[in-house]
């Protein structure tokens, strides 16, 4: 049941302000980002792990994970970016109220080269966005590819946003690889307190999904 304030989310787009011109030089503003700022596991000895899901929400994808999600019992980690889920508020909505995890990953997933402005704009945007769909403010920040060198990295921790990347990827960004070879990819590399990266947007996931 959607309430008022989800209901307004939906119906008003929102609409963020142009992008600054990228400048690779504009460094400088905020200090910058060690491994040390990163967290790549969980400290455990428990039998847990995190499995977290990129570049979505996907009209296609999103609602899959977000079925096994239910079927099996899974809790799940999303980090959106902002221009999918600005054309997909319900399936952001739909992942709050699973009481999945929703974090940051940028508005337009730039890699190398980002500017201290064109990275914060990046994260400002799309902190904005998922407040104004959620309600609530996103505590965690995946740094897109992992790069820490860059503005998006530095103008997140300067935010007080938490930085999080994965020690286990089974490369489901290649298309040609099995649901078969992604899980027991998974399987052969996960131990307690590892965090796992997937995807259900960013290109074709069927795989990633069957996995």
């Amino acid at each position: 049941m959607f309430s008022l304030a989800m209901l307004l989310a939906l119906a008003f787009p929102f609409l963020p302000p142009p992008a600054p011109v990228k400048n690779d030089a504009d460094t400088g503003h905020f200090l910058p980002v060690s491994q040390a700022d990163v967290s790549s596991s969980i400290s455990t000895t428990q039998k847990v792990v995190a499995l977290t899901l990129d570049d979505g929400p996907s009209r296609r994808y999103t609602p899959i994970a977000l079925q096994v999600a239910q079927t099996e019992h899974i809790p799940l980690t999303f980090f959106l970016i902002g221009q999918e889920a600005v054309k997909h508020p319900d399936l952001v909505l739909q992942e709050q109220a699973a009481g999945h995890v929703i974090g940051n990953h940028t508005w337009h997933h730039p890699l190398m080269g980002v500017g201290d402005a064109s990275g914060a704009w990046e994260v400002h945007q799309t902190q904005l966005l998922l407040m104004k769909i959620t309600g609530q403010r996103p505590t965690l920040f995946r740094p897109p590819g992992g790069e820490l060198n860059t503005g998006t990295a530095a103008a997140a921790r300067a935010d007080g946003l938490q930085l999080i990347t994965w020690n286990v990827f089974p490369g489901d960004t290649d298309a040609k690889l099995s649901a078969d070879v992604l899980a027991k990819s998974v399987l052969a590399h996960v131990r307690p307190g590892s965090i796992i990266l997937m995807h259900d947007g960013g290109g074709h996931r069927d795989s990633s999904m069957a996995a």
